[in-house]
C-alpha cells in the first residue's frame, strides 16, 4: 500500500470516530421546560350497568360536578374545627393520565392551583386550606404544603382561591410517579363554599420534558 493510500486508510478512519461521537453526543436528550395543566374534578361517569359512581380525580379531562365542602346550614366543619383543629381533607388522585411515564419535577417554577367557589348564600372567614403530595419513582411521599387562605363569600358570588407550592431545588429532575392534591374548608356560611369540580379548578405542574438532540 503506498503511502498515499495509508493516508487515505486513517483519514476515513478518523471521520469515521468523529461521526460515531458526534452521533452519540447528539443522542443525549434535550431536557425543555414544560407543564401540565390538570383539573381538579369531580362526576359520576356511567357504568356499564347504566349506573355511576360518584368519584374524584387530578387529570387532564374536566369533571361534571359541583360539591359543597363546608356543610349547608350548619357549619359543622367550622365548628369541629374550632374544638381540635381538625380538617375535613378531601383528596383529588391523579389518574391513568398522570401514571404512564410520570413527571421530571421542574424547580424553578412553583406548581399551582386555582380553587374555584361559588356561593348561594353568605360566608365569612371562610379558609381554605390545599396541600400537594406526590409519589416518586423510588416510592418516597413529597409534601408541599399545607397553605391556607381566608375569604369572605357574598351570596350567588363566585371566587377563585390560589395557591403557589415551591419546589426544593433539591427536587429539580426527580420523577413522580403519582400526584394528589389535597383541600379542606370550614367558615361560618349559610349555604357557601361549592368548589367547581367541573372544569373551574385547576393545578399546574411543572417539568421536564425530554426531547431528542
Amino acid at each position: 500500500m503506498t503511502r498515499n493510500a495509508k493516508l487515505a486508510v486513517i483519514a476515513v478512519a478518523l471521520g469515521t470516530l468523529t461521526l460515531g461521537s458526534t452521533t452519540a453526543a447528539s443522542a443525549e436528550p434535550v431536557l425543555v421546560a414544560s407543564s401540565e395543566n390538570l383539573y381538579i374534578s369531580a362526576g359520576c361517569p356511567p357504568d356499564a350497568t347504566g349506573t355511576c359512581t360518584s368519584t374524584r380525580w387530578l387529570g387532564k379531562n374536566p369533571g361534571d360536578a359541583n360539591s359543597n365542602f363546608i356543610t349547608s346550614i350548619t357549619p359543622v366543619d367550622e365548628v369541629l374545627y374550632r374544638v381540635d383543629g381538625s380538617l375535613n381533607w378531601r383528596d383529588y388522585a391523579g389518574d391513568e393520565t398522570l401514571r404512564a411515564d410520570g413527571y421530571l419535577l421542574r424547580a424553578d417554577a412553583p406548581i399551582t392551583a386555582t380553587v374555584g367557589l361559588s356561593s348561594e348564600g353568605p360566608a365569612v372567614n371562610n379558609t381554605v386550606h390545599a396541600r400537594v403530595e406526590a409519589l416518586t419513582s423510588t416510592n418516597q411521599t413529597i409534601t408541599f404544603g399545607p397553605l391556607e387562605q381566608t375569604v369572605t363569600m357574598l351570596p350567588l358570588a363566585t371566587t377563585d382561591v390560589n395557591f403557589s407550592f415551591d419546589i426544593p431545588d433539591d427536587l429539580d429532575g426527580e420523577l413522580i410517579r403519582s400526584l394528589t392534591f389535597y383541600v379542606a374548608m370550614h367558615g361560618v356560611n349559610v349555604q357557601a363554599g361549592y368548589i367547581d369540580q367541573s372544569g373551574g379548578s385547576t393545578l399546574e405542574l411543572p417539568y421536564w420534558r425530554e426531547m431528542e438532540a
